[in-house]
Parts: C-alpha cells; sequence; structure tokens
C-alpha cells in the first residue's frame, strides 16, 4: 500500500524530531504549542521520559495577569511564567 504524502511527512518529521532528541540527551527540552486562541509550554526530560514544568494562558497564574490569550504579549507572558517556574 503505498503511503500517502501527508503521512509521509508525518514520518520524516518525527525522524527528524527523534534524531534531534537523541543527539542532546541529558538536556531538557522546551516544546511550544501554539492554538488560535492560546500558547502551551512545557519542560520536558526525555530520559525521564516526564514533563518537568507546564504552562500556558489558560492556567490560573497566567490569566491573574492577564485576560486575553492569543497575542504576542500573552506569548512573552507564558515565557516568562515557564522560566520562573523552571
Amino acid at each position: 500500500m503505498k503511503t500517502s504524502n501527508r503521512e509521509r511527512l508525518r514520518i520524516n518529521r518525527k525522524k527528524r524530531v527523534k534524531s534531534h532528541v537523541q543527539k542532546n540527551k541529558g538536556k531538557y527540552r522546551l516544546t511550544v504549542f501554539r492554538s488560535a486562541k492560546h500558547v502551551y509550554a512545557q519542560i520536558i526530560d526525555d530520559i525521564a521520559g516526564k514533563t518537568l514544568v507546564a504552562e500556558s494562558t489558560v492556567s490560573p497564574a497566567f490569566r491573574e495577569k492577564m485576560k486575553n490569550g492569543g497575542n504576542v504579549k500573552a506569548a512573552t507572558l507564558v515565557g516568562n511564567l515557564i522560566g520562573e517556574k523552571a
């Protein structure tokens, strides 16, 4: 069965990320996901396979300081909050 272009792109992306993770063993990984309304950030320990710190524009700590969660100021604040936690 022939794989679709979309599936092939996903597999290539997976290989690229996996090789990058293997090169940086022992270091923590920062992942950032941006949806249409919110920003999410995590610091992950790949050796233990656990998320160490997570912060988003949905969290109560963020909501105390800011209402809107989908702009550049919100992303900056999420970065500052995750930096304080780490």
